[in-house]
C-alpha cells in the first residue's frame, strides 16, 4: 500500500538515486522529490530519539515544497544563501520512544 513505511522508504531511496544522477539544472527538482519522500516517511513513521528528538516540517512558498530539519530556525535548502530564511514551520514531528 502506498502509505506504508516500507513503501515510503523505497520511494525515498528511488528519489535519492535520481538526485545522485541529476545534472546541476535538475538537482533542485530532484532534491524536492527527496525532501517530499522524507517528509512523507517521517509523518508515517516518526523517528526514534537516536535520529532526533523532533523534526520540523518546513514549507517554502517559492519552491512550492516541504523539507525536514532538526532545528526550528529556517534554513531553506532550495535557493542557497539568497533565500536561506524563506519558509515557515508547518508541523513538528516528535520522536517515538522505542
Amino acid at each position: 500500500e502506498g502509505d506504508e513505511p516500507r513503501s515510503l522508504a523505497s520511494e525515498l531511496g528511488r528519489a535519492v538515486d535520481v538526485l545522485r544522477e541529476a545534472k546541476a539544472e535538475r538537482s533542485r527538482d530532484s532534491f524536492k522529490r527527496v525532501s517530499e519522500a522524507a517528509v512523507a516517511l517521517a509523518r508515517r513513521a516518526p523517528p526514534s530519539r537516536a535520529v532526533a528528538s523532533r523534526l520540523f516540517v518546513l514549507h517554502c512558498p517559492m519552491a512550492k515544497t516541504y523539507w525536514l530539519q532538526d532545528h526550528d530556525i529556517v534554513a531553506n535548502p532550495f535557493f542557497g544563501s539568497s533565500m536561506k530564511s524563506c519558509g515557515s514551520i508547518e508541523r513538528t514531528i516528535h520522536a517515538l520512544d522505542r
